[in-house]
């Protein structure tokens, strides 16, 4: 499976879990005694460039084809957000999140043991470490389980600007800081958010967001999240 396909995949299984709960949840809404409230998270996260590297001979500036993909990069993620709840079911969540991303585009491929003389491209030249400002804004839609625990859906659009990055300097180990001053590396993307709410304070979610502006530092990094938050 490439890796465009997971993608794709990855996607449209959670847009088609949400688009799936929204009946059940309509059906089941019921206006009640609900209250905005404050809320606390904290996840880890998995960064992927949902593309394929192109491997070239530096020397003969010729096409190798060989099995070349992405790697995955582990971060983390830390955040606050106000749920504004118009009733039981529906609520409207705007947040403000602090992310580090390892995209994890580090090149595997068989070619670097097949060809070790070959001058081929540094495998970490497209690695970027980077600490990202995130403001999501999530329509959500929930559904009871039992008593005490429930089901969360939530999706909408988020804006991002990367405050500091580095990158491998070609060849070493050392890395070094990117360059750019406040809104260079500004991006939006969609997201999408389930969560399992037990009690009245604890929730445990998966997050899934990409981007869509092209040429920009975190363009076409799919970022996963699973983490757990805390409800005042």
């Amino acid at each position: 499976m490439t890796n465009n396909k997971f993608y794709l995949i990855a996607v449209l299984l959670t847009l088609g879990m949400v688009g799936f709960s929204c009946p059940a949840m309509a059906q089941s809404d019921r206006n009640g005694d609900v209250k905005n409230r404050w809320s606390v998270h904290a996840a880890v996260n998995l960064s992927h460039r949902c593309e394929n590297p192109v491997l070239w001979n530096l020397d003969t500036n010729e096409l190798i084809f060989g099995n070349a993909r992405f790697g995955w990069g582990v971060g983390a993620m830390i955040g606050g957000s106000y749920d504004i709840r118009f009733n039981r079911t529906w609520s409207l969540t705007p947040g403000l999140d602090i992310q580090y991303v390892n995209n994890g585009a580090e090149i595997h491929s068989s070619c670097y043991n097949d060809m070790p003389g070959a001058p081929l491209p540094f495998k970490r030249g497209n690695v970027i470490h980077s600490w990202n400002v995130t403001i999501p804004v999530l329509m959500n839609m929930r559904a009871p389980i039992s008593d005490k625990v429930g089901f969360r859906v939530g999706a909408g659009p988020y804006l991002t600007e990367t405050f500091y990055a580095k990158s491998y300097i070609y060849y070493s180990d050392k890395m070094a800081d990117y360059n750019g001053s406040f809104g260079t590396y500004f991006n939006l993307g969609v997201m999408a958010e389930m969560a399992v709410e037990t009690g009245n304070h604890f929730s445990y979610f998966y997050r899934i967001q990409y981007p869509f502006l092209k040429d920009k530092i975190d363009s076409k990094i799919m970022t996963m999240s699973l983490g757990v938050a805390y409800t005042f």
